[in-house]
Formats: C-alpha cells, structure tokens, sequence
C-alpha cells in the first residue's frame, strides 16, 4: 500500500506485522572511521586493526582486521577464528562511549562475529535506547581514541 505524504507527493510504503500497521524507518546509525589504527592487547599477545565504529540507538559495529582474517573465514578455520574472535570481544568489552550529559554506555561483549565486506564484525548490543547524536568520546581501555 502506498500513501502520499502531505502536498509534495512523497510516498512511504506501510507495511503489517499481524493486525499492525507500520511504516518502516531509516536506521539512525553513526559512523567513526579509525582507518586501520591498530590496538594491542598484552594479554593475548595479539594485534587487531580497528576500522570503524558504527553506533546506533541499542547496538555498535566494531569493524576491524587482523592478518588472515579473510582467508581464515573463506577456509572457515574455526580455530583461527575463535583465537581473535576473542580479540574483538576484548575490544568490545573495553570500549566506553560518553555522552555530554555525562553518562556512558559500555559495549559489554561481542554477540557475534562475522566476516562481512572486508572486516571482521563484532556486534554488540544493550537494552536501552542512547542518544548516538550527542557522542563526546569513545574511550578503548584508558585510551580516547575519539573527542569531539
């Protein structure tokens, strides 16, 4: 079903899930391009290269790289995988954003991990709806690695 949306002739698609109509929405999502800056872990004596954060009201993208990462996921080396699998998760569990109104969100750990268009992705997500639009700082460790 289409429906035109005041007097400049746009159209929004409405949709049913069940008895309920709705309209879909554009995700909110931003995005903090890192490059390839890389981020050591002592602990498990592993590299990982962090490409981007992606955030969204209730859930973060940690795109990231390490060597091999492609050919361990097209030969589907479990083993590998599982060993900076581990890697990520630490980076998620590390990583704190702060907003201007002085509360934070912790990532909390890695839900998964797939191998998606060139980075390795760790999802991660919480209950609570945040204000992604009022992000002051990305904090990885003890390390702000973004400010606004």
């Amino acid at each position: 079903i289409m429906l035109s949306v005041g007097m400049n002739l746009k159209y929004q698609e409405i949709l049913r899930f069940g008895p309920v109509p709705f309209s879909p929405a554009e995700p909110e999502i931003r995005s903090f391009d890192f490059g390839s800056m890389p981020y050591y872990s002592a602990e498990l004596d592993k590299e990982i290269r962090l490409v981007s954060l992606e955030l969204s009201p209730f859930s973060a993208v940690w795109r990231t790289d390490y060597e091999n990462a492609r050919k361990y996921s097209e030969e589907l080396n479990y083993e590998m995988m599982d060993q900076w699998n581990s890697m990520q998760d630490l980076v998620c569990m590390e990583t704190r954003i702060i907003f201007s109104d002085g509360s934070q969100q912790a990532l909390g750990g890695a839900l998964s991990c797939p191998y998606e268009n060139g980075t390795d992705n760790a999802y991660c997500s919480w209950a609570q709806a945040v204000d992604i639009s009022a992000v002051e700082q990305i904090i990885l460790g003890d390390t702000v690695i973004w400010e606004k």
